[in-house]
């Protein structure tokens, strides 16, 4: 019986010393970190529709460790590679497209780091209309019909001379008033314009103050949007009437992250259109 006993309590503290040395041996799982490896089309936007001429590709690409190169391909094909600057984390590349034929098109632009990865592609479809000749109106003559003379039968009864004089039965014509025409004098205005920040780094933990030019026509109320690369945007502030033109977009923004902003101004009866973007990072330390 002590024998048995013995083995039991040696067995427990077996299954007990095995549990600990587990628990113990255990690795924590590593949590993955968020890198930052982009690549976005500013212009056209998805879904545009533009006519057969040249356009200006606008295209921006980020990466934490430094960009090697970006990447332009229109329908598959290679059109542009923009090589990197000193390993600078952001990039913006141009591109002055002539589009050879009407209908769909499609843009991708990709990132290359220095480390040799790919972000996904940013791709756009563009639709280029067809050139619609402007019809030339034919006027076709119209022909006035020429009265027909009715014949007077003759007659035996010879008709009396009379020294009544006949009164003329023509009525004066009024002249016809010239109408009057007013031409409408049409104000020219231009639209407003980002000028900072744009295409700059901006440090973490601070305040980003951004400014444009007020165009012409105004005072006008503002209305700015910004979205971080995704299209979507999201409202910053609807300003009063005003010319000079500076608002707060947001204090400490996040570090790592691409801000695009625009502007347009509100209108007294319909809005203005957008215009381009601007585009800045934040990254810690600020400029470098």
């Amino acid at each position: 019986m002590k024998t048995i006993t013995t083995f039991l309590l040696i067995s427990i503290l077996a299954i007990l010393l095995t549990g600990c040395q587990s628990q113990a041996t255990e690795t924590p799982v590593p949590v993955a970190q968020a890198s930052t490896l982009q690549a976005w089309i500013d212009a056209p936007l998805d879904g545009s529709q533009l006519p057969l001429a040249s356009y200006q590709v606008v295209y921006h690409g980020a990466a934490a460790a430094g960009i090697a190169e970006m990447e332009l391909k229109i329908d598959g094909q290679l059109a542009n590679v923009q090589p990197g600057n000193n390993g600078e984390t952001f990039l913006k590349g141009n591109f002055e497209w002539q589009p050879t034929s009407p209908g769909e098109h499609v843009l991708e632009v990709r990132t290359r780091s220095l480390e040799d990865e790919w972000s996904p592609a940013a791709v756009a479809h563009v639709i280029i209309l067809v050139d619609t000749p402007t019809p030339t109106l034919t006027t076709t003559p119209t022909q006035t019909p020429i009265p027909t003379a009715t014949p007077i039968p003759a007659t035996d009864t010879p008709i009396p001379p009379t020294n009544t004089p006949v009164p003329p039965t023509a009525t004066p014509v009024p002249p016809t008033p010239t109408p009057l025409v007013i031409i409408p004098i049409v104000t020219v205005s231009t639209e407003p314009l980002p000028i900072s920040p744009k295409d700059v780094n901006i440090p973490c933990d601070t305040t980003v103050t951004l400014e444009w030019s007020s165009g012409s026509g105004g005072p006008y109320d503002w209305v700015l949007e910004y979205d971080t690369g995704n299209g979507n945007y999201h409202l910053i502030n609807n300003g009063a009437s005003r010319t000079t033109n500076a608002d707060v977009f947001i204090s400490y923004p996040q570090c790592g992250v691409n801000y695009r902003w625009r502007v347009r101004r509100q209108g007294a009866i319909l809005p203005g259109p957008w215009s381009e973007n601007a585009v800045f990072f934040v990254k810690q330390g600020g400029p470098k």
